[in-house]
């Protein structure tokens, strides 16, 4: 580690740090540093942090400590931090709350922390389903997507009331690799809901975030989700609940996404003419406030 540690930062709009990659990561893993950076590899140089800033400090201090690329997420309910660390051979990945919030009554969820583990190796499973989607074999994603849960619920069998266990809200095929023998290898999964998960609940979730995100939103709506949720859903041998699963979905994105400051800004921006807002991607820094201001 030297002073002059190279760090790639970048930040939304109002100056909110949302992610930093080290120099380090890039030397070490090419891969994993193109999936986590969100621009050109040729556009990387204007998000250099200068050497002297307090961010560049902070974030030189933890590399020391083997760390070499951060996640942050402002818009989270819970303050919580991805951090990938390495030992010169392996690349571990974390996820830390750094402070919880209040949670409303009633509410069944929960951010966890994870420890640090290996990053997982193997063939992603979405990759099939979406490249199936992209193409408009639509029924060869459901297909693949069936078959997913069949072997997720051959490993975590269902309980009485056809659930999986608490820890698996994010078992869903974007966060599963499949190893040499056929099994899934599940990664990332940050949340919990109390009393079990319902298998109809992740099918809902699979079909709308691993399925449908992938083609253009006029053409989703080709696709009859209702039906095919509840085929799938019996085909698998569980009760639909599409409304229910549908509650439960937009309950975990106000847990995980809840924020105070959302409802004005969106006051705001239902007064404010079109012509007046300035769109921006997420990490264009032209708007964000000095290093040391957030």
């Amino acid at each position: 580690m030297t002073e002059t540690e190279t760090f790639y930062v970048f930040r939304n709009a109002a100056g909110r740090l949302l992610r930093v990659l080290s120099a380090r990561l890039f030397d070490e893993n090419p891969s994993l540093a193109a999936a986590l950076t969100p621009v050109p590899r040729d556009e990387l140089p204007r998000f250099v942090e200068p050497p002297g800033s307090e961010t560049c400090t902070v974030f030189r201090n933890r590399a020391a400590k083997g760390e070499i690329a951060w996640i942050c997420y402002p818009a989270r309910r819970d303050r919580v931090e991805t951090v990938f660390s390495s030992d010169g051979t392996t690349i571990r990945v974390e996820k830390r709350v750094l402070h919880r919030t209040r949670r409303w009554f009633g509410c069944r969820f929960r951010q966890r922390a994870l420890s640090p583990e290996p990053l997982t190796h193997g063939e992603p499973v979405a990759r099939a389903m979406e490249a199936a989607m992209r193409t408009g074999d639509f029924d060869r994603a459901f297909a693949l997507l069936e078959a997913f849960f069949r072997t997720l619920t051959a490993q975590f069998p269902l309980d009485a009331n056809a659930c999986l266990p608490s820890t698996l809200v994010d078992a869903v095929p974007r966060n599963a690799m499949r190893d040499e023998t056929g099994g899934l290898q599940l990664f990332d999964q940050e949340y919990e809901r109390r009393g079990g998960v319902r298998l109809s609940f992740l099918i809902y979730r699979a079909i709308k975030m691993d399925l449908l995100f992938h083609l253009p939103k006029k053409q989703r709506r080709s696709i009859p989700f209702r039906l095919r949720y509840e085929t799938l859903c019996r085909a698998l041998g569980v009760p639909p609940a599409f409304c229910a699963d549908e509650r439960e979905s937009k309950a975990l994105k106000r847990f995980t996404s809840s924020s105070p400051w959302r409802i004005p800004v969106k006051l705001f921006l239902v007064l404010l003419p079109k012509r007046f807002r300035k769109r921006l991607m997420w990490w264009d820094s032209t708007v964000a406030t000095p290093p040391g201001e957030e």
